[in-house]
């Protein structure tokens, strides 16, 4: 069934409340006068009955407005429902990996990372594939919704769903696979569905075809018109060559989603693959621009953000220049949290951390640190 997404915020819920109750108050403001008049030009009989009314009005205004508060509090979604991507803007949220914390192989693991991002200070988490048949969908997004953690998904196909296969039956049942994810990420009340979803997540042992490239560019099409739908923002991953070899610079993703003709189609960059495949990371970045629909933050060894060689100044220093305004999500993998398919998939054939709380923690103070340092950057250079 169809999911409401959470796209009002606290502050909007607090804005519309205030502008009534300034509405109400400017009201009976003018109704004083008409009463205190009432009372000068007249006699204290009928004053005392007009006061009498006055004050009945206020309550039953003031009763009103609690109600309104009430039903803003109880029906996210259902008031004031606004694009994430219009009123939200000011609203980019810091959000986790859900591999940080488990496997995903259960909705005890899943719910727990729930908890465990929100007790860390995240505000959106992001989940591999949701089967529907596996998992309470609904019981998810009720605790995402109490804990205000948003959910994206991403996700890799298998090659026996690989749409840029040359084989139209492989090719159809990746088509499947895609609106089968999309609908799972509406239904949970998630916002975006991003990843491999052009290829295979895979190391390839074949060069891309014309052929192949065009049956993604028209499936992905086909699932942009599907989740626009459904609410849900579709991002294709850029990755390294060693997982797909169809998509591994912003440059290639950007003449990708321009051949679908769609406009709900946008980039999922990543720190990590965008070290290895482009010449110039924060150029990469710049040339994006509004086409970055989703962003990752991953250190060069997968592990604690600034222990690799990364140059994560001007990497905020660019997405302060584009004016990047969605989420930013740290990821990191370790085998003591991830399954065995992850690890060969990702090559995380060491660990750089067991502890995952600690890992959280310094992220997030790294990230933050990092988006404050780039706007007094900006600021010093604008001194005059």
């Amino acid at each position: 069934m169809p999911s409401t997404r959470r796209t009002h915020t606290l502050s909007v819920r607090i804005s519309a409340t205030v502008v009534f109750l300034i509405c109400c108050f400017i009201h009976q403001i003018k109704l004083l006068n008409v009463h205190v008049n009432t009372f000068l030009v007249n006699h204290r009989e009928d004053f005392c009955v007009a006061m009498h009314n006055f004050v009945l009005q206020c309550s039953i205004l003031l009763y009103f407005a609690e109600f309104l508060v009430m039903l803003l509090d109880n029906y996210p979604g259902k008031i004031f429902v606004v694009k994430h991507n219009k009123l939200e803007i000011n609203m980019r949220r810091l959000g986790i990996h859900s591999f940080v914390w488990t496997g995903g192989q259960t909705q005890d693991g899943l719910e727990m990372a729930l908890r465990k991002s929100a007790e860390h200070g995240y505000r959106t988490i992001e989940f591999a594939y949701l089967r529907p048949e596996k998992f309470d969908l609904d019981r998810l997004s009720t605790l995402a919704q109490s804990l205000d953690v948003e959910i994206g998904v991403t996700m890799g196909l298998p090659l026996d769903k690989d749409i840029s296969s040359e084989d139209p039956a492989i090719v159809e049942a990746g088509v499947a696979m895609l609106a089968d994810a999309v609908r799972a990420v509406r239904d949970v009340g998630g916002n975006k569905l991003g990843g491999i979803l052009y290829s295979a997540h895979t190391k390839y042992n074949r060069q891309p075809t014309r052929r192949g490239w065009d049956h993604s560019v028209a499936a992905i099409a086909k699932t942009a018109d599907l989740a626009k739908e459904s609410g849900v923002d579709l991002v294709l991953e850029v990755v390294n060559r060693f997982e797909t070899n169809l998509l591994n610079t912003a440059a290639q993703g950007l003449q990708f989603i321009s051949e679908t003709g769609s406009d709900h189609v946008r980039l999922h960059l990543d720190t990590f693959h965008m070290n290895i495949e482009e010449a110039n990371p924060a150029a990469a970045i710049r040339l994006a621009g509004d086409k970055i629909g989703y962003f990752h933050i991953g250190e060069s060894n997968r592990g604690y953000l600034g222990d690799g060689v990364i140059n994560f100044e001007l990497i905020f220093d660019a997405l302060l220049d584009i004016d990047y305004k969605r989420d930013i999500v740290f990821e990191s993998f370790s085998t003591t949290v991830v399954d065995e398919g992850l690890s060969l998939a990702c090559a995380i054939w060491r660990d750089t951390w067991t502890d995952n709380d600690p890992l959280a923690s310094h992220a997030k103070r790294f990230i933050e640190l990092k988006m404050d340092e780039a706007k007094r950057r900006r600021a010093t250079n604008a001194r005059a």
